[in-house]
């Protein structure tokens, strides 16, 4: 709902808001959606767990990811390896500064601007 009570709007939602619409519908055969919304959420679910037991496969997994939509969008192979560099080179980077700096709210006032996005 929005401040003024009305309901938004919206064409995308979170995996929170996936969750929330999940709980709040009936299964029926008019509600093909909520199938599909089981189905992403269980994945999603899966996929955490499994970057939380091993971390370096969940990542090369993630990274076969974002190279098939790479090339699925016609990006070339220059480019793609250029985003894959820049990528664990920011995540190097980023990596140092945490373990320099332990506090966490420092922490975002350093990242944020550093790297254009909230920790």
């Amino acid at each position: 709902m929005a401040a003024n009570g009305q309901p938004w709007q919206v064409d995308f939602t979170n995996d929170e808001g996936l969750y929330k619409i999940a709980i709040s519908l009936n299964a029926g055969k008019n509600r093909t959606a909520l199938k599909d919304i089981k189905e992403f959420l269980a994945k999603a679910g899966v996929f955490v767990d499994e970057a939380r037991r091993d971390p370096e496969a969940a990542a090369e997994k993630l990274a076969i990811s974002r190279r098939a939509e790479y090339t699925r969008t016609n990006k070339s192979p220059e480019w793609i390896a250029t985003r894959e560099l820049s990528i664990i080179t920011r995540n190097q980077f980023t990596d140092m500064l945490k373990s320099l700096v332990r506090d966490n709210d420092a922490m975002r006032v350093i990242m944020g601007p550093i790297t254009n996005h909230w920790c």
